[in-house]
């Protein structure tokens, strides 16, 4: 099973320049968690995510609308091609511990969003060879503790 056939391609995105306010107000309005930062021509520049905006605003002594996503963000997300094999996607959200993953095409262009949710759901939805079981192990990579990071 591909990527395509799970993903989401109604995908709100936003500017390296927009503002943490803008970025909050959007994923307030949509209802998401997650927003991958696109340039003019929609390749992928970044992710930010509404706990990155959380930490940033504890931590920079800064209001929302002096920060832009762009310098709470770090570059090069882990991503997944929209032919990827499910399984080498699901591979990669539980090592890099993410539970979304953006949809690349060949050039770098945002195609979609690939969510454990996603996921999930196709697996409960379809007697499709996805095991529960499979979905589960993702899942239990993705939530397992890590390391504080001190200070």
């Amino acid at each position: 099973m591909q990527v395509r056939e799970v993903m989401q391609t109604a995908v709100r995105s936003c500017g390296p320049g927009t503002t943490v306010a803008e970025a909050g107000v959007v994923m307030f309005r949509a209802d998401c968690g997650v927003l991958p930062i696109t340039d003019d021509t929609n390749k992928l520049l970044g992710m930010v995510t509404d706990r990155d905006i959380t930490v940033a605003l504890c931590t920079r002594g800064k209001r929302a609308d002096e920060l832009t996503v762009q310098d709470i963000t770090s570059n090069g997300p882990v991503t997944c091609g929209v032919e990827d094999d499910l399984r080498t996607a699901m591979r990669k959200m539980a090592d890099a511990q993410i539970r979304r993953i953006p949809v690349i095409s060949s050039g770098g262009q945002l195609e979609g969003l690939l969510s454990i949710n996603d996921i999930i759901l196709h697996a409960k939805a379809r007697g499709n060879g996805l095991s529960y079981a499979d979905v589960m192990e993702t899942l239990k990579s993705i939530c397992t503790h890590r390391e504080p990071v001190t200070a």
